[in-house]
């Protein structure tokens, strides 16, 4: 599978993570809404940054799952992270994923970044579907996934545990003809 190190929207550059980046993860995924929110460990440590980045290599290399960081263009600042993951047959499908530090919410980074990768998965990797969950009342990601074009397939009820109760997980998708109707 074809993977891109780097690439650039109009106000992101969308690249691989580096060593560097962990003090900035450690920081905005330890805001504990973000973790739960992207699946990542809660409390957030500092080992769970450089864990998480060590492993980039081999993700990359394998192809099956591809984080990127999402760093605003004119500031080179680190501001989160989206991702292609779950790809595990070739013109599959790829499961979206993305998290922003709570600074940048409201910006449209999170749209911008999404829209890029769903781009990168049709045109690139030749997937023939993009599909993601959010969690039940993260009204922030089901807002970018209807901006990005995704349909609301359905509802995984009471699939995740938080905080002593089971939530439901809202299913998303988006098929390459009906991606390639909206460019």
């Amino acid at each position: 599978m074809q993977t891109i190190t780097e690439f650039e929207t109009d106000r992101l550059v969308i690249r691989q993570f580096s060593e560097a980046d962990a003090p900035k993860v450690f920081e905005m995924l330890s805001d504990e809404e973000i973790a739960r929110n992207a699946g990542a460990p809660w409390p957030y440590e500092m080992k769970h940054a450089t864990g998480w980045i060590s492993m980039h290599d081999d993700l990359f290399k394998k192809g099956e799952t591809l984080p990127y960081a999402i760093e605003v263009k004119d500031t080179e600042e680190l501001i989160g992270c989206v991702s292609l993951n779950n790809m595990y047959t070739p013109n599959g499908p790829g499961d979206l994923g993305f998290w922003l530090g709570r600074n940048y919410w409201g910006n449209g980074y999170a749209t911008e970044a999404a829209k890029c990768m769903i781009e990168i998965g049709f045109q690139t990797l030749g997937l023939n579907k993009v599909y993601t969950f959010c969690l039940s009342g993260n009204v922030g990601s089901e807002h970018v996934l209807k901006k990005c074009g995704l349909i609301r397939e359905g509802v995984l009820r009471q699939q995740m545990p938080r905080g002593g109760k089971f939530i439901d997980m809202i299913y998303y998708g988006i098929l390459r003809e009906e991606w390639s109707q909206t460019i």
